[in-house]
């Protein structure tokens, strides 16, 4: 026989402001999810907070694992925050364009901010 838990007031309330989301995707965008995340090394949760504004891509951190692994860099658009991918091959180009970069994005978006 099956028996029923009591939940906590407490567990109730925190259920209520924080419901479950769940939805299915094709595979290769839960795998390319999968590996936004592993390579942000962010949460799906976070995902959410910055696809929704609530939470800013900490993009210090960007910069210093994209040198850390290689010439690759992935700068946030200033303006949609998604990732554009671009080479840099020492210390003192990554600063210069970092720099640089730090009001860059996608030519679509910046060109829908202006109007």
């Amino acid at each position: 026989m099956k028996t029923t838990r009591t939940r906590p007031p407490s567990r109730i309330r925190y259920e209520e402001s924080h419901p479950v989301i769940s939805f299915r995707i094709k595979k290769e965008w839960y795998d390319e999810l999968k590996n936004l995340l592993r390579t942000q090394d962010i949460t799906i949760a976070d995902f959410f907070k910055i696809a929704l504004k609530k939470q800013k891509i900490n993009r210090d951190k960007i910069w210093k694992e994209g040198y850390e692994e290689g010439s690759t860099f992935y700068v946030p658009c200033c303006v949609c925050e998604h990732l554009i991918s671009f080479n840099v091959d020492d210390q003192e180009t990554l600063e210069k364009v970092q720099e640089a970069f730090s009001k860059w994005g996608h030519t679509e978006c910046l060109k829908k901010e202006k109007t």
